[in-house]
């Protein structure tokens, strides 16, 4: 019933077009605005396998400028903080972080990968068990976005 509220409430508006953030979509999600009489496009999510406009992050830069500062920094034990929830761009950044340390003819461990929930307090008690129980003997540390990286930060900051 929401979705066809929704889609009513769409189809009624003035507006001529949509631009839909879409990073938490799936492929399912767009059957909605397809089924419109409007045009729309995706904003920071890919879906190669459907004929939709979208504009991406480049998920593969993003994590080759991270790793590649990170190395010249000194760095050589890089781990990763993912999530738990799978979304396009978060695969992508997984793959490209595995691609890239090899690039960089570094090694990815086991465990110097940390799967964490997708919410700002979980992921603040899912790094702070985790680091409890196999403390990490990387030197840095790559996220795959902010509420991660923020929620990880916040476990030091409250350890000094």
């Amino acid at each position: 019933n929401n979705i066809k509220s929704q889609k009513k409430r769409i189809e009624n508006s003035n507006c001529h077009g949509l631009i839909i953030f879409a990073v938490e979509a799936f492929e399912d999600d767009l059957e909605i605005f397809e089924s419109l009489d409007k045009p729309f496009c995706i904003l920071d999510n890919n879906f190669m396998y459907k004929s939709i406009d979208t504009i991406c992050i480049d998920n593969k830069m993003g994590i080759y400028k991270s790793i590649k500062h990170l190395y010249e920094l000194g760095h050589r034990k890089i781990g990763y903080i993912q999530s738990k929830t799978k979304i396009n761009s978060f695969i992508e950044r997984f793959k490209y972080y595995h691609e890239i340390m090899n690039e960089f003819n570094l090694s990815v461990f086991d465990n110097d990968i940390y799967t964490i929930r997708y919410s700002e307090i979980r992921a603040y008690e899912d790094m702070k068990k985790l680091l409890s129980e196999n403390p990490n003997s990387c030197t840095a540390m790559i996220t795959e976005n902010d509420l991660l990286a923020f929620a990880s930060m916040s476990i030091f900051i409250n350890l000094t």
